[in-house]
């Protein structure tokens, strides 16, 4: 009762008539929203009144159709057959297949049957999406996007000495194979429109950006 008639295939299962403890073995993987959990080993444990052990070294694959996106190194909570929690990681490759691995503090689901990760860069351990382009922030991963989703900031990088770029505030999707970003309006971190431009003064040669 209350997981939502969970179900899962096994190949053989010993039952402890002592602690009533169930050890099921050769699990292929647990359906759970639309993510399929592998367990290490295939083995999964029950224990008292239907309650699943957390599955250490785990793997996710979600959707479980169209196979979008893989976290790995997954620590799993199965509560149900709609509900789960847990963490772990996830490689990103941008355009020229360059990886970075990232830890997604939560998995879980999305309250309507799809599955959903956030992640948190922060300024020790910036992340690029793409060439020169780094961010800190929130990320998203949702089952049925290809891509990820960016809350944060983000700044361009280059070696020149001007123009100076800045961190802008970034809350959209990007392409990881064509980094285009839209922005009509940026701001820092603190909401200060920002401007970009070459400026002469007629008393200087010096130029001010």
């Amino acid at each position: 009762p209350g997981q939502d008639n969970l179900l899962f295939q096994a190949g053989n299962a010993n039952f402890n008539l002592k602690n009533n403890v169930l050890d099921i073995k050769e699990v292929p993987y647990i359906a759970v929203c639309d993510a399929h959990i592998f367990p290490d080993k295939k083995n999964v444990i029950i224990d008292v009144d239907a309650v699943m052990r957390p599955l250490p070294n785990s793997k996710v694959i979600c959707d479980s159709i169209g196979e979008t996106h893989t976290l790995y190194n997954t620590t799993m909570q199965v509560l149900g057959r709609f509900k789960m929690e847990g963490n772990g990681m996830y490689d990103f490759y941008d355009q020229y297949k360059r990886k970075q691995s990232i830890y997604f503090y939560t998995i879980t689901d999305d309250r309507k049957g799809k599955t959903m990760a956030t992640a948190k860069v922060g300024d020790s351990a910036l992340f690029y999406p793409g060439p020169r382009i780094a961010f800190k922030g929130d990320l998203h991963l949702y089952s049925l996007q290809t891509d990820l989703e960016y809350d944060g900031l983000i700044k361009p990088e280059h070696f020149l000495p001007l123009p100076k770029t800045d961190w802008i505030r970034y809350k959209m999707r990007i392409n990881a194979d064509s980094v285009i970003l839209v922005h009509s309006t940026p701001r820092t971190d603190s909401k200060v429109e920002l401007f970009s431009g070459f400026y002469l003064s007629n008393d200087s040669t010096h130029l001010v950006s």
